[in-house]
């Protein structure tokens, strides 16, 4: 049975008459297309079906428009919910004029990424992410030349009102692994789980976390492209989930001043013949091999540039700031949660020994977040660099209790999403050396970091209001 009727069976068999065709542009917002099951011919599910890629953020120009949707297959689900008679699937975008894939497709750029680990290293790549996110009671929020604010209630955590719930209210810090009743989502998060799994996505787990109203998600390790799918499907489900609850949700880095925000960490490691690229049990630190410091060394030292990739909003530098266990310092350490690069102490087998990286947040792009951090990693090992030798620890303390002037010996995140896409211009000779990501994809893609900045920095705000009106 060809791919064709396969679908066409699965699409008979499930009673459905819908086909949404799911696509993420490069700023990770997700498209769709839908298309009557009638009206799907064997020749657009084998070679895509045509849409104007020209008003898509980031992908062409009004004269160079014509793409092709091209599902794949291994991704079908069913949307559920509210749509019990559509199935859904993700797409890669391919060129109109030759079938190729489009060079600025996220999609594309990670298979890219992974075909130059084959090549070079005969292996493969594992990914685990983790993704944060906050559950409200209501938003309200509006802006204009004459004014603008923004109201969030959240019933789990006291407010200035002093109106609470219905049971005893969580800390502003106080929510990590909060139980039933105090923890308001836990049923959402139960029905989230289970229609991922309907779907063949699996979940090691989910809780709450440490912030009132927020919740965290953990997938399980899955080879790069699966993974980038992965992180992008729990969104949507999520989305679709708490408008079916109507409970607005937020993946935004720091929607709320004075909590802990929402990151997206990366565990991560390669491996060969199912063995960690990563372990080495003589090692004198932490079983980590010389190539996993390499790898190490490499990610810490194009950090600053995958900053405009991994946290790539204005807001994702509201939450990079010390104190709310957000990495600003460039070391690694075991177990250490300051550290923007984390080995875990509780995986500690060649079967997948580790590492985490913390610093990404949900506004990241997955497909492109993982391919810069998987270069990053193979130029460490290309150049041998050495993370003890650059200065990168390892530290197992909290470098938050340092002196300041020891403190500052440390290299540091960018502070701004300028700053960021400045990094990237000045260091993506590792990501367009061969042709994985476009160079005319970098400079458009820094130029549009750099206008969102300037758009918001314009902007006057009601806490501007609030400190200079009356001087």
């Amino acid at each position: 049975m060809n791919v064709y009727q396969d679908l066409a069976v699965r699409l008979e068999s499930e009673g459905l008459t819908f086909l949404n065709l799911h696509y993420t542009d490069i700023f990770s917002g997700f498209h769709t297309i839908t298309v009557h099951i009638n009206e799907l011919s064997k020749s657009e599910i084998s070679s895509g079906v045509a849409f104007d890629s020209s008003s898509v953020p980031g992908f062409g120009k009004v004269e160079s428009g014509d793409m092709v949707l091209k599902p794949d297959l291994d991704t079908f689900f069913l949307e559920g919910f509210d749509n019990d008679d559509t199935g859904g699937v993700l797409c890669d975008i391919v060129n109109a004029e030759d079938g190729d894939l489009m060079d600025r497709c996220p999609r594309a750029i990670l298979r890219r990424a992974e075909k130059i680990l084959n090549e070079k290293l005969g292996a493969v790549s594992y990914w685990l992410p983790e993704l944060e996110f906050f559950l409200f009671d209501s938003i309200s929020y509006s802006y204009s030349d004459f004014g603008a604010f923004f109201k969030i209630k959240l019933l789990e955590v006291m407010q200035n009102d002093g109106k609470g719930g219905r049971y005893k209210n969580l800390e502003r810090k106080g929510g990590y692994h909060a139980s039933s009743p105090e923890d308001h989502g836990f049923d959402f998060r139960n029905h989230l789980v289970s229609k991922l799994e309907e779907n063949g996505i699996n979940i090691k787990y989910h809780h709450h976390e440490v912030a009132g109203g927020q919740h965290e998600i953990e997938l399980i390790p899955q080879m790069s492209l699966e993974a980038a799918d992965n992180v992008v499907m729990v969104k949507y489900f999520a989305k679709k989930l708490a408008s079916f609850y109507d409970s607005p949700i937020t993946f935004m880095p720091k929607p709320l001043n004075n909590f802990p925000g929402n990151g997206m960490h990366f565990h991560q490691w390669l491996a060969k013949d199912d063995v960690s690229l990563f372990w080495d049990e003589h090692a004198e630190y932490a079983h980590i091999s010389k190539l996993g410091r390499n790898y190490i060394a490499g990610l810490l030292y194009h950090a600053p540039a995958l900053t405009a990739f991994t946290n790539p909003s204005t807001n994702s530098f509201r939450r990079l700031v010390p104190g709310f266990e957000a990495p600003t310092k460039l070391f690694y350490g075991l177990a250490n949660r300051v550290a923007a690069i984390r080995i875990p102490k509780y995986v500690d087998t060649p079967q997948k020994k580790r590492i985490e990286y913390r610093p990404p947040d949900p506004m990241a792009n997955s497909y492109l977040a993982i391919s810069a951090m998987m270069l990053a990693g193979l130029d460490g090992i290309a150049k041998k660099l050495d993370p003890i030798e650059l200065g990168y620890g390892p530290y197992d303390d909290d470098v938050t209790e340092w002196s300041d002037d020891k403190q500052n010996k440390l290299d540091s995140l960018p502070s701004s999403l300028t700053g960021a896409a400045d990094a990237l211009l000045n260091d993506c000779e590792f990501l367009i050396k061969e042709g994985v990501f476009p160079d005319n994809f970098i400079r458009s893609y820094a130029k549009q970091l750099k206008d969102d900045e300037l758009k918001l920095s314009r902007f006057v705000t009601p806490y501007e209001i609030a400190m200079y009106f009356g001087r």
